[in-house]
């Protein structure tokens, strides 16, 4: 079945993922609740198949995984290119566990340089997805869930910017968040040397933290691992 990124594999296991990841009655106890003495179960998802990695991914708080991030949840407000509410006003914000593993590796990193991450977006649920599809530009910059998976359905990318961690202050970038407009691409042009040093920093951490960026928007990233598997959604409102 293409829309799991799979090839060769019987239709009992397919069936058994699909069951584990959409039915009901997994929705009803998510898997962040569970949790060993030192508040998480590290899953070391290296080497491991694709199948093993669907059978052990889970969703996790980002804010208990990765020290000092601040979040910023543009779809918990109406500053956003829809002008609406797509998460609740106490929404918070997951990864899956492995991804929030290397954020927290790119949040060490970027401290050297006395800077943080600040998240726009990270665990998206699929109907957000669908209603950012009818609202935005299509080409390259939002996923048509009728073809793939949104990598944020899985809670495997970021869209992030840069602060300065004593003020907290967002650092010079291309643009702001959703911007579809050519500031918003990866590849920065302009003149402003601040701007492209900053751009640099973001995506050197992020690269070394285990991310791969898009050329369409410089703020998001996603998990390099598994990267063209079209893995799945969490069934999880927000």
């Amino acid at each position: 079945m293409r829309a799991l990124g799979l090839t060769i594999v019987s239709a009992s296991i397919v069936v058994g993922i699909l069951s584990a990841c959409q039915s009901s009655g997994a929705a009803k106890k998510w898997p962040e609740s569970q949790r060993d003495g030192a508040g998480t179960l590290t899953i070391d998802s290296t080497g491991t198949s694709y199948l093993d990695f669907l059978k052990t991914r889970r969703l996790v708080r980002v804010r208990d995984h990765v020290p000092g991030v601040r979040i910023e949840l543009r779809y918990a407000t109406r500053n956003n290119i829809t002008g609406r509410r797509l998460y609740s006003a106490g929404a918070r914000c997951f990864l899956d566990e492995d991804s929030a593993r290397k954020l927290a590796l790119a949040q060490r990193l970027l401290r050297e340089k006395g800077m943080g991450l600040k998240l726009w977006d990270g665990y998206r649920p699929f109907s957000v997805q669908k209603e950012l599809w009818n609202a935005a530009p299509k080409a390259d910059f939002v996923v048509d869930p009728r073809l793939w998976y949104s990598k944020h359905s899985s809670g495997r990318a970021v869209d992030v910017t840069l602060v300065d961690l004593q003020t907290g202050e967002e650092k010079r970038m291309p643009s702001d968040f959703d911007d579809f407009s050519p500031r918003g691409r990866a590849l920065y042009l302009g003149p402003d040397r601040e701007v492209r040093r900053n751009l640099e920093i973001l995506q050197e951490a992020m690269k070394r933290a285990g991310f791969r960026r898009i050329n369409s928007e410089w703020w998001h990233f996603a998990n390099a691992e598994f990267y063209n598997e079209n893995i799945p959604p969490f069934r999880k409102t927000l």
